[in-house]
């Protein structure tokens, strides 16, 4: 066995809509299908916590080795129902994972008709202390969905910022992704508001006290409606210009729109056509030499591969 390379064998008690991670070089971490978190090994389960994690739920692991993951998945109180199913969490986790336990770290418990929209948080350093934070995405009936960070110090939370909301029920933001994306090398959040609605691609700064808008370009898509792919977007230094940019589709999803920052706002750098409709995630390509290509997957089955000039 080549050293680094896992072999998992599920079996019926592994939801199908998830996935495992590792956690070291024997264990791995996973959501049961009656919404358990599980830590195995090969002969069976260490340890159980029951959560109620949503079917499709992601375990999310920073740099530390400190697991985030959304449960208490609910249908009693915001249901939108765009991403495949009426469930939508109540809560957020944290956990660090050792000597075969499970420990808590922190728990978020979102209150009256306010949910997690989406099927995992992700963990970047918005603030620039060397500590990743936690983004998530906060919706009700009433505001739609807005951005929400959780500083993280290590062991707690210990502030929250939010971004605006959209202002009205049905109306969700898909967050993205975190880097540099600034003129000046800030860290910024990249966000699409409604991607099935004639959206917009945007970029939110962390300001001390909120997640403030920096910069709006209309126009791409990120989701499609119903669908639990929620990586059919990419950021990186695709052009070998030294900043990165966000990938995202137009409208009709046939074509790759990149979208970078300068001090105008945001602007499109490029574009490539698809030759059909895209209907895979995206996958960026690391080549040997460190440049980034791209691939994706049609409607007509084919596999498109861009390679740097």
């Amino acid at each position: 066995m080549v050293e680094g390379t896992y072999v998992l064998r599920s079996d019926e008690s592994v939801a199908p809509l998830s996935h495992p991670i590792p956690v070291n070089d024997f264990e791995v971490l996973y959501i049961s299908r009656d919404g358990d978190l599980v830590l195995g090994r090969e002969q069976g389960a260490l340890a159980r916590l029951p959560i109620d994690a949503q079917p499709d739920a992601r375990l999310v692991m920073n740099s530390v080795g400190q697991v985030a993951l959304y449960a208490n998945a609910t249908d009693q109180r915001y249901v939108h129902g765009i991403l495949g199913d009426a469930l939508e969490a109540a809560t957020l986790l944290v956990l660090d994972v050792r000597e075969g336990q499970i420990r808590l770290l922190a728990r978020v418990d979102l209150p009256g008709e306010d949910v997690y929209e989406g099927i995992a948080p992700f963990w970047a350093d918005i603030d620039g202390d060397g500590v990743e934070d936690l983004v998530t995405t906060v919706s009700n009936g009433s505001l739609g969905a807005r951005l929400r960070a959780y500083l993280w110090d290590g062991g707690g939370v210990r502030q929250e910022a939010d971004g605006p909301a959209i202002g009205q029920g049905n109306r969700w933001r898909h967050q993205l992704s975190a880097a540099p994306f600034a003129p000046a090398g800030q860290i910024e959040i990249a966000a699409t508001q409604t991607p099935h609605i004639a959206g917009a691609l945007e970029f939110y700064r962390f300001s001390g006290a909120a997640l403030e808008r920096t910069a709006t370009f209309p126009g791409p898509t990120t989701h499609a409606l119903g669908s639990r792919n929620l990586d059919q977007t990419a950021a990186g230094d695709f052009n070998g210009d030294g900043r990165p940019e966000v990938l995202a589709m137009d409208a009709a999803r046939r074509t790759v729109v990149a979208v970078g920052r300068d001090e105008a706002g945001a602007r499109e750098l490029w574009r490539l056509d698809a030759g059909g409709e895209i209907v895979s995630n995206f996958a960026p390509v690391e080549l040997l030499d460190g440049q980034l290509g791209l691939a994706v997957g049609t409607a007509d089955r084919r596999l498109r591969v861009w390679l740097p000039k």
